[in-house]
């Protein structure tokens, strides 16, 4: 392989001199049994709470409550032609792979979230070809990650291609990535690098070379080049198109940077998980996601906590959502020392490879929470003083050397780890105020902040629990792990530290969690064992909940009335509080037909009445504004 350097421009399709062959469908058998693929094999284990062998709550990646198991994968591969070349592509696999050609192996990789390609040419026949692919979830104490908060779904869960290309192409092995670097400058003018396989002295030609007046790409703007790269040697060629944008991204000591601009980021954290399918998406159910996302106002989304399929981040391109990608360093570093960062630096450097071209990435992630759970590990198995500290300095320093444009960040739950909490460029904190402590926001970023000597902090994570099918008007908290999680506490809580976020100049940007309820097999709260329940729209993608209106009110533009509660079909108590989010002006509450207030909402959209009188039976509950209406009946029940 040869890197070479060129000046360039123009996604995703490959041009006719390149074959890229989806084998996705039905053709596969799973240890002899047909399937689908992409295929996960923990859909329904993976989020059912099973109690044997449970692992403490919140250890979910390192459960056996779920099939941690060896799968091959298998099926046949169209006739080889002779003087072409061959390479299998996978997207990803859970978590390691070997893949096979005719019996012979011809790579392995270890890694659930990053795709891989290796070369079959050699071992390609010109009829009869098979595809093996053996993949297997089991426990891996040197993969990141060793411990988290959500199940490790098994299986060949993403595409999987074969490329066909002539013997001189653009490299497809070199770390899973397209093989070519793009680097847009502000003027115009646009560089590229190309890994060439199979010629030291092929030619290199890409379109445009230049863009005039090109348009900068922002959530508002989302303005998505693309660059045509070609090499040739004699009649050989090889083509791809690649995604780009012209954009900058700056972390200052007052914030965050976007185009020069400073910018308040309004974001979401995603897992990529859905009820009945776990870690299996199509195209489809992927846009779906992010159409809620932006649809909610959101113009920030991290990628918790692992590289996600490339089209989530064309998806993002398009849409127009700041991303923050990171590896699945998560908790803690395995026992393993040398062998677990091996593994999590081969996964910084193919995140990067990957991903690096698309406008919308604006951060590289090395670590989540590191030290959490610190104190149960044995005393024994502890690691020396400073050496997770040392290895996770050398992840920021290989996300400076592999990509000068973007910062490192990392999120931590762990204000008193100081050295820690200083070696990514930037920090965002991982905080739960009156979930998993009593306190306040503006508590929780005042020991962070002040703590750590920091100006500027992101909320990585923040949110509470919340179940669609269990109410409570006014809603009382029995504790994170009770089965009683009233979806009313869950929006106060939203409501409540969003309205300490605006206001707080020190806050450079938030990430509610998350935007889905996701599998965690450990977890035993909430209305059913094995999910977290912090989504703001459900695990099925069907409900959105009151917080999820509550910030449509807020971050979108377009005009809302919500009335918070409806769900709660049924009450006891003789009066209750009516909150309403809206953004577009006074509103009106009827109660059974009569107008009972109007009233403005507040600056985080909310119009709340207080002890409102019910009567016995059926209440007929109507708020209007502007046009705009919303309603809902609660019978109140006699005690």
């Amino acid at each position: 392989m040869v890197a070479f350097a060129a000046s360039a421009l123009f996604c995703g399709t490959s041009l006719a001199d390149r074959a890229e062959i989806r084998l996705d469908g039905n053709e596969w058998l799973l240890d002899g049994i047909p399937v689908l693929v992409p295929n996960a094999w923990n859909k329904i284990d993976g989020a059912d709470g099973s109690p044997e062998g449970l692992p403490e709550a919140g250890k979910s990646a390192e459960a056996t409550t779920y099939a941690r198991r060896r799968g091959i994968y298998s099926r046949p591969l169209p006739d080889a032609v002779k003087g072409r070349r061959y390479f299998i592509r996978c997207e990803g696999a859970s978590q390691n792979a070997k893949v096979r050609v005719n019996g012979a192996v011809i790579g392995s990789h270890r890694g659930a979230f990053s795709a891989f390609c290796f070369e079959a040419t050699d071992v390609m026949k010109p009829s009869g070809n098979k595809l093996e692919i053996e993949v297997s979830n089991e426990f891996d104490p040197a993969l990141p990650p060793v411990s988290a908060d959500f199940t490790v779904c098994g299986g060949l869960y993403r595409s999987v291609w074969l490329v066909e290309t002539d013997p001189v192409c653009i490299d497809p092995t070199v770390d899973g990535g397209p093989g070519v670097r793009v680097f847009p400058e502000m003027d115009g003018t646009v560089r590229v690098e190309v890994d060439v396989s199979g010629a030291d002295d092929a030619e290199v030609d890409w379109e445009p070379r230049k863009v005039e007046n090109p348009k900068l790409w922002s959530p508002e703007t989302p303005n998505v080049y693309e660059v045509s790269v070609t090499v040739r040697k004699g009649s050989w060629r090889d083509s791809i198109r690649q995604p780009f944008g012209f954009r900058t991204v700056e972390m200052r000591p007052d914030g965050f940077y976007l185009n020069g601009v400073k910018r308040k980021v309004r974001g979401v954290n995603r897992h990529q998980d859905q009820e009945g399918m776990g870690w299996e998406f199509t195209a489809l159910q992927e846009e779906r996601d992010i159409r809620l996302v932006k649809e909610m106002g959101a113009d920030g989304l991290r990628l918790a906590h692992y590289p996600q399929s490339g089209n989530i981040y064309d998806l993002c391109d398009r849409y127009g959502l700041l991303v923050w990608s990171e590896i699945p360093v998560v908790n803690r570093i395995g026992p393993d020392i040398p062998a677990f960062m091996e593994n999590a630096r081969t996964m910084l450097r193919e995140m990067i490879a990957q991903n690096r071209n698309h406008p919308s990435v604006c951060w590289w992630g090395v670590f989540n929470e590191i030290y959490n759970g610190f104190e149960k590990i044995k005393p024994e198995e502890r690691p020396a003083s400073g050496a997770w500290e040392r290895e996770i300095a050398s992840l920021v320093a290989l996300v400076h050397e592999l990509d000068v444009s973007r910062p490192a960040v990392a999120a931590t739950c762990r204000s008193e780890k100081l050295e820690l909490n200083t070696l990514a460029d930037a920090m965002g904190i991982n905080v739960y105020p009156r979930w998993y402590r009593p306190d306040s926001m503006r508590d929780c970023v005042d020991e962070f902040a002040s703590g750590n000597g920091w100006r500027t902090v992101a909320l990585s994570e923040y949110g509470a629990g919340g179940s669609v099918f269990q109410h409570e008007n006014p809603p009382v908290f029995k504790g994170t792990v009770s089965p009683h999680h009233p979806e009313e506490y869950m929006t106060n809580v939203h409501v409540e530290d969003w309205r300490h976020i605006i206001h707080d100049d020190r806050i450079w940007g938030s990430f509610v969690w998350a935007m889905f309820d996701f599998a965690s097999d450990a977890k035993r709260e909430g209305d059913r064992n094995g999910v977290n329940d912090k989504g703001l729209v459900t695990r099925d993608r069907v409900t959105p909940k009151d917080a999820w209106h509550f910030y449509r009110a807020n971050w979108n533009r377009k005009p809302v009335i919500h009335l918070a509660g409806k769900r709660m079909s049924a009450t006891s108590g003789n009066t209750a509080n009516i909150i309403v989010f809206c953004n577009v002006g006074p509103v009106s509450l009827f109660l059974n037909g009569k107008l009972v207030e109007t009233k403005s909402p507040d600056e985080v959209c909310c119009a709340v009445f207080d002890g409102v009188p019910l009567k016995p039976g059926a209440n007929d509950i109507r708020v209007e504004s502007a046009g705009l209406c919303d309603g809902c009946v609660w019978h109140r029940q006699e005690k």
